[in-house]
């Protein structure tokens, strides 16, 4: 799998995706229609805060 810098593949567009929150990080996966990783990403906090 190629992922480029947003952590995204090039398989297709995300079609269902989980978030799991915790007090420091947000974890984030996201499928396509036919159940491929299209996003797989850790975010901290503070990198949400910057945004």
């Amino acid at each position: 799998m190629t992922q480029n810098k947003s952590g995204t593949d090039q398989k297709g567009q995300v079609a269902f995706l989980g978030i799991d929150l915790s007090k420091k990080s947000f974890q984030l996966h996201g499928v396509d229609a036919k159940g491929h990783v299209v996003i797989k990403k850790k975010l901290t906090s503070q990198s949400i805060l910057a945004l």
